[in-house]
């Protein structure tokens, strides 16, 4: 039994660092997984710096067999086509950017009737659609946010700056940077872990009124190191599973709930070290997702292992040539 894991080469977002985790956590028990680099350049090394801390081994080739399990995340589902006889899995890690390709003409679109595939959710609002999509087989498979960038410094001097991505939600963040001209806004864009970590140890406040296709990274990544955060209700952030903050940190994203917004965060900048407790639910479930994803790693290898009558360990190795990269 073989598992196949597809990910675009030298690529560091969300997506990609959740593939390499999913590879880390098989290896972990001894399973035979391999990364499946796309769009690799021979002459590079496919697996992106950020993510050597996580256990792989490449493949170049795969074997269209039975025992083979091939998982894409969801806007790659047309390499389906390419197999014949291998099982397939979808991981549904940001559900909004499937959905430009759901059009029945598209080579993406997912068959949602398919008993053949395994659709894994990274979220709460992923398993939500798949049930609403009728889709046969569901398995949670969400992520982590990494071991250094979960502890924050506690004795950090606190700025009243407001970090965001501006990536995400930039068209509502823009109304806000133009409607609080005296507040500053740090885009937090092109940096290393190192300076985005000594950022979030800095800041007073993390903004994110994206779309929420997933349970995004950066928000979390925000709240371990210390940020209150505010966030839009679309989404990931529309549920209290995959976003666990208090509903008063929400907010629509529309013109009303631009002068909430600023009554907000002045409420954060001026009562700071207060405000910052509403968040240990969020940081409490952070620091529990490690151990949970190597859970849902086993569980599916092991639902996979039922389906095509194969042993499966779920018992972490420790010898050095099982766990090398």
């Amino acid at each position: 039994m073989r598992f196949y894991i597809f990910c675009p080469a030298n690529y560091a977002t969300g997506g990609p660092e959740a593939l390499h985790q999913l590879s880390d956590a098989l290896l972990r028990v001894g399973a035979d997984a391999f990364m499946y680099y796309f769009n690799a350049n021979a002459e590079t090394n496919p697996k992106h710096p950020d993510y050597e801390i996580y256990r792989s081994r490449r493949a170049t080739e795969i074997l269209d067999a039975p025992d083979s399990i091939i998982i894409v995340p969801e806007i790659f589902a047309s390499v389906f086509s390419r197999f014949k006889a291998a099982q397939l899995c979808v991981w549904w890690l940001s559900v909004d950017n499937y959905l430009p390709y759901d059009g029945a003409n598209s080579d993406n679109r997912v068959d949602f009737d398919d008993r053949r595939i395994v659709h894994l959710a990274q979220s709460e609002y992923a398993t939500r659609f798949l049930r609403g999509r009728g889709a046969r087989t569901i398995i949670t498979l969400t992520d982590y946010i990494h071991e250094s960038l979960r502890t924050s410094a506690a004795s950090t001097e606190r700025k009243d700056i407001i970090l965001y991505n501006p990536a995400k939600g930039i068209e509502f963040t823009r109304q806000l940077i133009e409607a609080f001209p005296t507040k500053t806004f740090v885009p937090l864009k092109g940096l290393n872990k190192p300076s985005l970590r000594d950022l979030f140890q800095a800041a007073k406040l993390y903004i994110d009124f994206g779309h929420h296709p997933g349970k995004d990274r950066m928000p979390r990544e925000a709240a371990a190191l210390g940020c209150c955060i505010l966030t839009s209700r679309s989404g990931a952030a529309g549920n209290s599973i995959d976003t666990p903050i208090k509903e008063v940190y929400k907010f629509e994203t529309r013109s009303s709930s631009i002068e909430p917004i600023g009554k907000m965060v002045d409420d954060v900048f001026a009562n700071y070290k207060t405000r910052i407790h509403d968040f240990e639910r969020i940081r409490d479930v952070i620091a529990n997702q490690e151990a949970e994803f190597r859970i849902e790693a086993q569980v599916f290898g092991l639902h996979m292992a039922h389906r095509l009558g194969r042993p499966f360990s779920v018992q972490e190795r420790s010898d050095p040539q099982a766990l090398a990269v």
